[in-house]
């Protein structure tokens, strides 16, 4: 739907929902802030690639990739005058509110954010936003992905061939000394019942 510009105030951020529903009266909702700039400012474009809601796991490393950049009238996209950073949230287990964390991208790239194995924890939720900001125009862009740390399958590990053979009325021993939780970091060996 076209909004005229004529309803759009300067330097204003308008919340704009969609909401679809189908025969069965089942919806779905989506919710985008506008901003609007005065006429001629530089607004930066931020956008993350890919869906905004994520889940991994701890044991894999996790990256992210953005676009940013301004776009004059008539013009080509341009990432000069753009001031980026990464800002990372966490909301643990029982919490309501997101924190910050010290977390950092252990990327080169101002587009790339990227962690090593093991840095989120278990549980938790992790907020992500790239922030862009036009030092030709003063004005700010962002773009926010959630990502949801879930657990990894436990790794059990039997010793022996497959399949084993055993002789009737001999005892059976089964090794399963070397199977471990993949979400630790030091691969501990697991504790298992007798």
């Amino acid at each position: 739907t076209l909004i005229p510009a004529s309803l759009l105030e300067s330097s204003v951020t308008y919340t704009i929902q969609a909401v679809l529903c189908n025969f069965l009266g089942v919806c779905g909702v989506a919710v985008k802030d506008v901003a609007v700039a005065a006429a001629g400012a530089v607004v930066p474009i931020v956008s993350i690639l890919g869906m905004r809601e994520r889940q991994v796991l701890r044991v894999d490393p996790f990256s992210i990739s953005a676009n940013a950049f301004t776009l004059a009238c008539g013009g080509a996209p341009s990432t000069a005058n753009l001031v980026m950073s990464w800002a990372t949230e966490v909301r643990r287990s029982g919490e309501t509110v997101f924190t910050t964390t010290s977390i950092r991208s252990v990327s080169q790239s101002a587009t790339v954010y990227r962690l090593s194995s093991f840095t989120l924890e278990l549980g938790a939720q992790y907020q992500i936003t790239l922030s862009a900001l036009s030092t030709a125009s003063g004005l700010r862009s962002t773009a926010t992905v959630r990502v949801s740390v879930l657990a990894s399958p436990l790794i059990a590990v039997i010793r022996g061939g497959s399949p084993l053979y055993a002789v009737v009325g001999e005892t059976v021993v089964l090794d399963a000394s070397k199977s471990y939780d993949a979400d630790s970091v030091s691969y501990t060996h697991l504790t298992l019942p007798t």
